[in-house]
């Protein structure tokens, strides 16, 4: 059995390349391949790699998880997290918060579990795919100067300084959203669109979500 396995390198301050090598090297004594993918491959590789894979495994954040699960959206195979970003919500709320040999264990016995993602479509831009949660307001723009500012990995002091310098002149943004059970808003402030319970500082703005 093959399994591929995608690591961020710059996530978790040099630990997700170790992380990368300790499930490995579980994965090999269950009995299966590990087929290393980098995090840029090409398309055609990525495909290839992930073709007839018991699953693919990813090393890093939660935004690595994302842009991993969009990817994968709709396959067959199913995807597998070792967590080594900031917050790890995808982690937390899938359950994967164990160890490399429990990880193995569950990817070799094929245990797997289906959920939603949700798709943002805006006019003109690329949809977009999510695990956890989408926003619009003050908590969006302070991810999106952050994502801008940051160089290499962050920790949870890293949102200080964003935080503080949009709190200096933020005005809510308004906004015009539709889902497709038929939901219309259209307000001004901040919009949370969870699929799930987690967020970040152990803040749980939706409890009712379910994935």
């Amino acid at each position: 059995m093959r399994v591929a396995v995608v690591a961020n390198p710059s996530s978790g301050r040099g630990k997700s390349l170790i992380a990368a090598d300790r499930i490995c090297v579980a994965l090999a004594a269950r009995g299966m391949v590990p087929v290393r993918i980098p995090l840029d491959a090409a398309p055609e590789d990525f495909e290839a790699s992930c073709l007839g894979a018991r699953a693919v495994v990813v090393v890093g954040g939660d935004g690595t998880v994302r842009s991993m699960a969009a990817r994968l959206a709709g396959r067959p195979v199913p995807l597998a997290i070792v967590p080594t970003g900031t917050e790890n919500l995808a982690a937390r709320e899938f359950g994967f918060r164990c160890s490399a040999k429990a990880l193995a264990r569950g990817i070799a016995e094929g245990r797997s579990r289906a959920v939603d993602m949700g798709i943002v479509q805006r006019p003109g831009l690329a949809d977009h795919a999510f695990l956890i949660m989408a926003s619009v307001g003050f908590d969006a723009d302070v991810v999106a100067l952050l994502a801008e500012t940051r160089r290499g990995p962050i920790a949870h002091l890293s949102y200080l300084r964003p935080i503080l310098s949009i709190l200096r002149g933020w005005v809510p943004p308004r906004f015009h959203a539709e889902a497709t059970a038929g939901t219309v808003i259209d307000s001004a402030g901040q919009l949370v669109i969870a699929n799930a319970r987690r967020y970040a500082v152990g803040l749980n703005p939706a409890r009712l979500a379910d994935p």
